[in-house]
């Protein structure tokens, strides 16, 4: 059986291609990547499209994807991927819709790596490998260019240092690498990344040891600008944690404790909302579809709980779901989750000391509307991160 080579990023500048939008046909047999059924015998791979609620991609800590089909029923699918998977939750799978393909965020021999996963046949193709040296811990995909912005940070002098890769659609080519600021003896550990919806503001959230808030570079011709700010603060000192962008242009982030919602314009936070989900670090949230409702969601390492805020007015935070009370621990809690076209919430609750063997790692989907947990999928690894396709994409 063939090995398929792996592709390497080219250091010798910005190189524009033609935007490839196929798999190559002889990864399907790759040695590195296959399905869990054997070549000779597979069968079509059902994106899923049909099922109701479309289709949910989790990344196990196990280095395997699972197909879930959400509320059908159906036994999960696995995906086998090259990548090793991160053992922390974050941002690790991005859908690209216009081509059929999601993007797998990994590392492959000590450095970080990419996998495409073609949706229509479920092969997983062969690997680009991203800049030594650097810890990844994030990915987005621009919604004007497909073009895919990783987000990590490296050892500097005493402290770590902020980046973010630029690649071409296709994942082949590095276009630019930025160096967000310099480290200055402090940690500025990468927890989260966002990009504008016209992609001329980049940001990116921080969880180091001495390091908190989000940071924005804006594009200035070819230059990414960071905005002004001292040298040991970030831009919005305010959040701590996940990052999503809205539909008007406005942020929303989470505050690790307490464990608030804010909404960011520009660099001032024009909203707060109070989550009741008392006794969390809050740095969880996911919007649905059409990003004007926002889920925190509670870690399984501190009290869980679920909570719904509509970010359109003022109104307060519904609970969804209430933490765990004192000394009791959480069950309903996970670290990723995503909201399916039909808006049922996916949670994905993975290992943490305070679960029992009843809580093992599983996706819980959960109405939006009342909290009710609908259904229960348990996975053999702990998910490290979650999407949820549409139907009939």
């Amino acid at each position: 059986m063939r090995k398929e080579p792996r592709r390497f990023l080219s250091w010798s500048g910005p190189r524009r291609s033609p935007r490839s939008r196929v798999v190559a046909a002889t990864a399907i047999c790759s040695s590195l990547a296959t399905l869990a059924t054997s070549c000779a015998g597979s069968k079509a791979f059902d994106a899923g499209r049909g099922a109701t609620g479309g289709i949910v991609y989790a990344l196990l800590e196990n280095g395997s994807i699972e197909q879930v089909h959400a509320g059908s029923g159906k036994a999960p699918r696995v995906i086998r991927l090259a990548i090793q998977s991160s053992s922390h939750a974050g941002t690790y799978l991005v859908e690209d819709a216009r081509v059929g393909r999601i993007y797998v965020l990994g590392r492959y021999e000590h450095r970080g790596a990419l996998q495409a996963v073609d949706l229509h046949s479920g092969h997983a193709g062969p690997l680009t490998s991203l800049p030594e040296g650097i810890s990844f811990r994030a990915i987005a995909i621009g919604s004007q260019t497909d073009r895919i912005f990783v987000f990590g940070d490296r050892p500097d002098g005493a402290g770590r240092a902020p980046y973010i890769a630029v690649l071409d659609p296709s994942a082949r080519h590095l276009l630019r690498l930025v160096r967000v600021r310099h480290a200055k003896g402090l940690d500025w550990r990468v927890f989260a990344g966002a990009i504008s919806l016209d992609e001329r503001t980049l940001y990116v959230s921080y969880h180091g040891t001495n390091t908190t808030g989000i940071d924005a570079l804006t594009a200035h011709g070819r230059s990414w600008l960071r905005c002004a700010s001292a040298a040991n603060a970030a831009c919005v000192p305010d959040a701590h944690g996940a990052v999503a962008v809205r539909q008007d242009g406005d942020l929303v982030a989470t505050t690790g404790d307490p464990p608030d919602l804010i909404d960011i314009h520009g660099k001032r936070v024009a909203h707060r909302w109070r989550t009741k989900l008392a006794r969390n670090h809050l740095t969880e949230l996911t919007l649905d579809v059409a990003g004007d409702t926002a889920y925190a969601i509670g870690s399984c390492a501190y009290t869980g709980g679920i909570s719904k805020v509509v970010l359109h007015g003022a109104a307060p935070a519904k609970v969804l779901q209430p933490p765990a009370t004192a000394g009791a621990p959480a069950t309903l809690c996970g670290e990723r989750a995503t909201v399916t076209p039909t808006r049922t919430l996916i949670v994905a609750r993975g290992a943490a000391p305070s679960l029992t063997a009843a809580a093992s790692p599983a996706l819980l989907v959960v109405s939006t509307q009342t909290g009710r947990l609908l259904e229960m999928i348990p996975v053999p690894a702990a998910p490290v991160d979650v999407l949820s396709l549409a139907v009939g994409r």
